[in-house]
This record gives structure tokens, sequence and C-alpha cells, in this order.
């Protein structure tokens, strides 16, 4: 049982660390990303845990144990903290939106079919004639579309946006190929079918958060170095890459 405790401490200290202050340059760096990435994403279990850990070692007068937890705790909040600072959420006007759910994207090579939900502003918004074509993160092999995203989705509606939230193909099961061959056929289908909605084709963006932001990126790079005249795939107007939303 000490051993286990132990052990725990150590890990909530090391991804406290991590997520609060690991290197950002040279090769430890590079090493370290992925580390990194998951102590970033885990900080509020990493908190909760090294605080009640620490509070119990403590009390059990394991002073070492209890300091680590309580350290690990401290600096997994102050990154959190940090991500949740910045200025004020700007005012926005009230805004539902409506949500298609399920539309029928395309199909990929090899059979999958591709859906997305398209997320309109209501009918008596202004609209901005853009259309966003939204990965969501998850490492390249979890989540889906839909997850936890509706606020998102209702402030980019609100600001007259229409936007496609794209379940692209996962790892391990998908390449990086179908995954962007997945955002190729969202932008397409928005392209076309989001005039009816208002949007132009000529205003399409791309935007993703974390694993999604990467996609979205390197499809946005590959299309940049393909020909003017290209294959016949519309153009994208922008490109966005978050890493915390």
């Amino acid at each position: 049982m000490v051993r286990w405790v132990r052990a725990t401490a150590a890990l909530v200290g090391m991804s406290g660390a991590l997520a609060a202050d690991g290197p950002r340059e040279g090769r430890l760096a590079i090493v370290l990303w992925l580390p990194r990435l998951y102590a970033q994403a885990w900080s509020p279990v990493v908190a909760a845990a090294g605080a009640v850990l620490g509070c119990v070692a403590l009390g059990f007068g394991r002073r070492t144990l209890g300091l680590l937890g309580l350290g690990g705790a401290g600096l997994a909040a102050r990154h959190i903290a940090v991500a949740l600072g910045g200025s004020p959420a700007p005012r926005l006007p009230q805004a539902s939106g409506r949500r298609l759910a399920d539309v029928r994207v395309g199909c990929l090579e090899d059979g999958e079919v591709v859906l997305g939900d398209l997320w309109c502003p209501d009918p008596d918004q202004p609209r901005s004639g853009i259309g966003i074509v939204y990965l969501h993160g998850g490492l390249w092999k979890a989540l889906d579309k839909g997850f936890c995203i509706a606020p998102l989705m209702r402030i980019l509606t609100a600001r007259g946006h229409d936007v496609l939230d794209t379940a692209y193909p996962l790892a391990p099961g998908a390449r990086l190929e179908a995954m962007d061959e997945a955002v190729g056929l969202a932008v397409q289908w928005l392209s076309v079918h989001g005039a009816a909605e208002g949007v132009r084709a000529d205003r399409v963006v791309l935007v993703g958060h974390a694993g999604g932001g990467h996609l979205a990126l390197v499809h946005a790079f590959r299309r940049s170095l393909a020909p003017a005249d290209g294959a016949g795939e519309p153009p994208i107007r922008g490109v966005v890459g978050a890493s915390r939303l």
C-alpha cells in the first residue's frame, strides 16, 4: 500500500511539473512533448488527485509524500489557471443556432461514410457567408464530433457563421491519408451544399482543436502545394489550429 502511494505521489508530482513547467526547447522538449500533452489534458484530474493524496498522506504523518502530492496539485492548478486566463469573452448576441445531425458528407475510397453535424445560425440571424469545417481533438484516435462542443458552435453561429463539425476516421484503424481525405470531403460538401444556408464557396475556413488542428494545418498545407488549377477542389480561405479551447 505504501509503495502504491509513493508511486502515485511521484506520478502526480511529475505530471504537475510537466503540465506547468515542461521544457519548451531542445531535444528534451521533443522527447517529452507527448507526455506533456497528456499531463496538460489531464491536469484537472492531477490537481484533484494530488490534493486528496496530499491531505491523506499528511494526515498519516507522511510529510514528504504529502508535500509531493500537494505540490503536483498546485502545479497542475497553475496550468489550469494559465489556460483559463486571458481577456474576458466578448459579449455576443443571443442565438441558439440550429443543428442538423449526422449529415452524410461523403465516402472515403475504402467505402467508409463520413458524417458531420451542420450548425447554422437562426433564420433571423445576419449571415457572414463564412463556412467553417471543424475538426475535433483527441490525439487523432479518440473522441468524436459533438463532444463538449455545443457552446463553441453557438458562439460561431451567433457570429453568423455556418459550421460543419466533422467526424473523421480515427487511428489506429485509419492512416493520416484517410483523415486528410475526410477533411477534403468536408470542405467539398460545405462549399457546395452550404450555399443553401448562405455560405460562400470562397469563404470556407478550416478550424481544428489539438489533433484536429494538426489535420487542418496538414490539409491546408497540402492544398497550398497543389497546382493553381488543382483537381476541382474548392479554395480554403483560412486555417486555425487551436491547442486549447
